[in-house]
């Protein structure tokens, strides 16, 4: 069994040679956060790993993506796990990447969009099977914000004028 010292005395050394990961948000929160050991990610022998999408499926059992395209992909493509930034969950960026390559899923996304949060305060992946959205369950009440100065009729989506991501009249 290789020691947590073993694997920190290299990737926690400062020698470029070595991916270094003390600073990464997923050794964060998984070695020093949780206490978890080096090996029960990284298999029991030095450099021999467990395939990917069994690792995080060892703890996070009950996690499952239930947007089928996004099932093939591993966890760490959303969660980035060497990022250096504050928080596992995925900002922006890795949804917006994959999806402006794809045809079937091309999310178009102005630069200059009125809402610059990320892609889960809508889209939630991992409860979701459809990317449904229910606007309303933030827009509640636009026509008294001033947001919605016509009438709508109930039962219309508002897919039905506006555009996902661009906020403008289809």
């Amino acid at each position: 069994l290789v020691s947590d010292q073993k694997c920190k005395s290299c990737h926690e050394s400062g020698n470029a040679k070595w991916r270094q990961v003390a600073d990464t948000i997923g050794h964060k929160v998984h070695v020093d956060k949780e206490g978890i050991a080096c090996v029960k990610c990284h298999s029991v022998t030095l450099h021999r790993f467990q395939p990917p999408k069994l690792i995080c499926g060892a703890c996070h059992e009950n996690t499952k993506m239930k947007m089928p395209p996004m099932a093939e992909v591993h966890c760490s493509t959303c969660h980035q796990f060497l990022s250096r930034a504050d928080t596992l969950l995925p900002g922006r960026e890795p949804c917006l990447s994959c999806h402006q390559a794809q045809k079937q899923t091309k999310v178009d996304w102005p630069k200059n969009a009125p809402m610059q949060f990320s892609c889960r305060t809508c889209h939630q992946p991992h409860e979701q099977e459809k990317p449904v959205v229910d606007c309303l369950s933030c827009h509640k009440d636009a026509s008294a914000k001033g947001l919605h100065p016509q009438v709508v009729q109930q039962g219309i989506s508002c897919q039905t004028c506006h555009k996902p991501h661009s906020w403008k009249l289809q």
